[in-house]
């Protein structure tokens, strides 16, 4: 029984994020939602072009 509570202790040590960490993968997913939003900005100016024959 002793044996399993270490172990619980051990794996919820392992999972702790840093808040280092955090602010990394927040600053990545930030960056990566901007290029997702401003590729669909393109896509879309693009259809509206295409759609109305704009120069």
């Amino acid at each position: 029984m002793k044996e399993r509570s270490v172990s619980k202790i051990t794996d919820k040590a392992k999972k702790k994020h840093s808040l280092k960490e955090f602010e990394k993968i927040r600053i990545e997913l930030e960056a990566k939602s901007r290029l997702f939003t401003t590729s669909l900005g393109m896509i879309s100016y693009q259809k509206y072009h295409d759609l109305y024959e704009l120069g």
